[in-house]
């Protein structure tokens, strides 16, 4: 099976020789040294990289379609952490799997990396921004990349809610875990989401600040479907031999009558 990074690599449709974009959206030297570059056009986002001090190579450009909906990115706040993120991830026909790009504002202190996911949600490429090096546009972390579509998640705050939802000072939603082997004998946890009210819809859910993946368990676990009472959505995420790996630290959970924080007592 090709890696991503051998698509990467390989793949002229995926690749570009430039960005497209003059300006940046966020910018920093990676841990191997090498820059990464976000940036976008009218209808696309790019994943930009080079290597440092070399001249000759213009590098390469992942390039993902915004109408099509190859780019999704998430700005939020968790006030409670004096925390503000922006987070990007990368879909598309020649990607097996995913790509995001991770950023945030803890107290004043940046934080960005890039990260790779294969088919089965494990992060087969983790790689952190050098302290100091990161660059970001005005506006990315309450607006995002200007002219995309945004999800919104505020942890304790309640504004993201439209007008005609009645706000509930109570989750509406129950969280719980297990741990499981896929037939596959692949270990994975199982996170589930049980309604404990009627018409709820779970719009969004972002596990461990967006590192850990959920995969949907069935066909008929989905986002942005009425819940009854006792209703469940299911979600995989792939874990490690021992279990260690995407335990459930936090879990962000975006309903029609708010937005909800869980953590394991």
């Amino acid at each position: 099976m090709k890696t991503l990074s051998a698509v990467i690599f390989t793949l002229s449709t995926l690749f570009t020789t430039a960005c497209a974009a003059a300006d940046f959206d966020l910018k920093c030297t990676l841990a191997d040294n090498s820059i990464m570059t976000l940036s976008h056009s009218a209808q696309t986002v790019y994943i930009g990289f080079t290597n440092q001090g070399d001249v000759e190579s213009e590098g390469a450009v992942i390039k993902l379609d915004v109408p099509s909906g190859e780019a999704v990115q998430t700005v939020g706040s968790r006030p409670i952490f004096h925390e503000k993120f922006f987070n990007l991830r990368g879909t598309g026909e020649e990607i097996e799997g995913a790509v995001a790009i991770t950023y945030a504002e803890h107290k004043g202190v940046k934080s960005a990396g890039y990260t790779e996911i294969n088919l089965l949600g494990n992060e087969t490429k983790s790689i952190s921004c050098k302290p100091g090096t990161i660059k970001v546009a005005n506006g990315l972390l309450t607006n995002g990349i200007a002219g995309m579509e945004k999800q919104v998640s505020h942890t304790g705050d309640t504004t993201n809610n439209t007008p005609d939802e009645d706000v509930s000072d109570q989750p509406v939603i129950k969280v719980s875990t297990e741990h499981f082997y896929l037939v596959n004998q692949f270990p994975n946890w199982r996170i589930t989401l049980t309604s404990v009210g009627d018409n709820i819809i779970v719009k969004n859910a972002i596990m461990n600040r967006g590192n850990c993946t959920l995969r949907p368990n069935g066909n008929g676990d989905r986002f942005n479907v009425p819940l009854k009472f006792g209703d469940t959505l299911k979600f995989n995420v792939t874990t490690d031999e021992n279990f260690s790996k995407c335990q459930l630290l936090e879990l962000v959970v975006v309903t029609n009558k708010g937005t909800f924080t869980f953590k394991p007592e």
